[in-house]
């Protein structure tokens, strides 16, 4: 039934997507940042329907650490694919992310995506990558949010993927602050059953900003490790996600 309801939310919410696309792309090639925020509020309505629906609880916390009037580098661990609703409703503000080629395939999506800042990232392309997280850092500095997923892909079961160094030139090279972002769940609900829907408790807490600029040269060097270690103790912190 749940699913039934999810297909059924969707079927409505991509048939509303298609004006609302149209008008965000022509305000976007005068105001990139209105047209940012149009697509923000959209997301944020297709994640609460879509959470709703499959019967999510949240404990979510640390939101109160994030300024609203600051933008900022998100990295969490990464879970499932409800991992990008969950930062969506919780960072609450406009929100890119760096995504792998494929997403960049689907119509609709793709341009949805594009109108909200996403950029692509092609692993295979060494060159093509190197374009990516500079136009990344481009972004940040104009004072987009981003987030990242520095593991580069879901973890499975019970392992925790260590974080690549690499993920955080963005915040190394444009000076904007990291928040830590630990997520747990989001595969019990989806993965975990076979892509069958289970209503189930998704944690999210969100750190304090780390501002890079202030930490000594051996330790930016290891920032990844470091911030992955500081996730994943929270993560280990959090209770039992069946309801």
């Amino acid at each position: 039934m749940r699913r039934i309801l999810i297909l059924l939310f969707f079927f409505f919410s991509f048939t509303l997507s298609l004006p609302l696309l149209i008008i965000g792309m022509l305000i976007g090639k005068f105001n990139r940042k209105l047209a940012m925020s149009i697509a923000g509020y959209y997301t944020r309505y297709l994640a609460w329907g879509l959470m709703s629906l499959a019967g999510v609880h949240f404990v979510a916390t640390g939101m109160e650490h994030l300024d609203p009037k600051d933008h900022y580098l998100f990295a969490s661990n990464h879970r499932g694919l409800l991992d990008t609703p969950t930062l969506v409703l919780y960072a609450n503000k406009p929100l890119s992310f760096v995504s792998k080629k494929e997403m960049a395939k689907v119509p609709i999506l793709k341009q949805w995506m594009d109108m909200f800042g996403c950029l692509f990232l092609d692993r295979e392309d060494s060159r093509s990558a190197v374009k990516t997280i500079l136009k990344g850092i481009e972004n940040l500095k104009s004072g987009d949010n981003l987030a990242i997923y520095p593991q580069g892909t879901r973890s499975r079961l019970d392992e925790f993927l260590p974080f690549k160094q690499g993920s955080f030139k963005l915040a190394l090279k444009s000076g904007v602050k990291v928040v830590p972002v630990a997520i747990k769940g989001t595969d019990v609900v989806l993965e975990n059953n076979g892509f069958n829907v289970k209503p189930a408790k998704v944690y999210v807490h969100f750190f304090e900003p780390i501002d890079l600029d202030t930490w000594d040269e051996d330790s930016k060097k290891h920032c990844a490790t470091i911030i992955g270690d500081q996730i994943k103790a929270k993560y280990q912190q959090f209770g039992d996600c069946t309801l």
